[in-house]
């Protein structure tokens, strides 16, 4: 299937709401590049603020003009922005640059505000022009594409309700265009994949959180079986679920007796029926001489038991291959993932994952922290 778009954001709310560190912390924690509106002010905007005079909308529009140039010049690789926007036609400014672009506004109370304003140092921003900021300002409307954080809450959890927040927006989305899931537990997967007696392991997100302990919402479950496995399982499956093709191409299903799998399909979908939920993704994998091979690296192969790990009969890819796998997607919810596996990595771990990144991915942001 097709990859999601880029994630933009703008970090918005008056100032001293906190949104400089949220924004610096979400674009850390998802990946991406990070720009301050701050530092798009003219020297003579500044002196005015300094001196406790609020901009005027000729003074914010080439501004807003620059801080959105800067969004659509990272239109292909997502970003993050921290900008007030108090207005709705400040953000329209913007979105007209990056039109996909969510906005979290960061919201908190004139007392908690004016409180971390007076703790700020070498900051132009006085607090005598918080007044006049939160009069101007009005909160992002239902169509604005916008998630509204308490600014009394910590960073961290900003940020993970925000990523929260995006994942599920992107899910339903998702379902409008492909039809509903309800994921299998990885226990129900047990009962139902030990049934058809093929080989299988959970990857992906279910994988990461068995290991790291972390949990999180899951919009699908990822299962992989042999490529080699497909009819085999389509066989076992009858009567139970349709088990549908799914790839670059799209959809078509496999329980006709004349249909094979296409070339083009690197999954499979199951559901019970046309009216029912998706119940599993299952991953297809490639092996060579009876071994696991990488369907990001080929030149990578390894018997299945020094890739996987079990616990409660449960197979799990290694965490250090499920993130090589979410590494090319870099979504929120894989740069969490990254995080919370990142500090349980063995030293051999991580090496080889430093060293698959290297090889493959040699630009992507993982790499420092590794």
């Amino acid at each position: 299937m097709a990859d999601p778009p880029h994630l933009q954001v703008v970090v918005m709310g008056v100032s001293g709401s906190g949104k400089s560190t949220v924004g610096e912390l979400l674009a850390r924690r998802v990946g991406l590049d990070y720009a301050d509106a701050d530092d798009f002010h003219t020297d003579e905007a500044i002196e005015k603020m300094s001196a406790g005079e609020p901009l005027t909308h000729e003074d914010r529009e080439p501004w807003l003009d620059a801080i959105g140039r800067w969004l659509a010049d990272h239109q292909d690789v997502g970003a993050v922005a921290t900008c007030s926007a108090l207005k709705r036609r400040y953000r329209d400014v913007l979105r007209r640059h990056a039109p996909g672009a969510w906005f979290l506004f960061v919201d908190g109370s004139e007392d908690l505000i004016r409180e971390r304003m007076g703790q700020r140092s070498k900051h132009f921003m006085p607090r005598s022009l918080l007044t006049s900021q939160l009069a101007a300002l009005e909160p992002p409307e239902p169509d604005e594409q916008a998630i509204t954080a308490d600014a009394a809450d910590s960073p961290d959890a900003i940020v993970a309700k925000f990523v929260q927040c995006v994942a599920r927006e992107e899910e339903e989305a998702f379902q409008r265009l492909y039809g509903l899931w309800d994921p299998l537990t990885p226990a129900e997967a047990k009962e139902v994949f030990d049934a058809t007696g093929l080989t299988w392991w959970v990857a992906g997100g279910y994988a990461v959180e068995a290991f790291s302990g972390l949990r999180r919402h899951h919009e699908d479950i990822d299962v992989s079986i042999f490529r080699r496995d497909v009819a085999a399982l389509t066989k076992a499956l009858a009567g139970r679920f349709h088990v549908w093709a799914a790839g670059s191409e799209g959809l078509c299903p496999l329980n006709d007796p004349d249909k094979s799998l296409p070339d083009w399909a690197d999954q499979v979908w199951i559901r019970a029926h046309a009216l029912a939920p998706w119940r599993a993704d299952v991953l297809l994998n490639p092996d060579r001489d009876r071994e696991w091979v990488s369907r990001r690296d080929t030149a990578f192969a390894a018997p299945l038991d020094q890739v996987t790990w079990e616990r409660e009969g449960i197979r799990y890819l290694n965490p250090e291959i499920a993130l090589a796998f979410k590494a090319k997607l870099a979504r929120p919810k894989d740069n969490l993932d990254f995080h919370a596996v990142l500090p349980l990595l063995s030293d051999k771990a991580r090496g080889w994952l430093g060293d698959y990144l290297a090889r493959k991915e040699p630009q992507h942001p993982w790499r420092a922290e590794l």
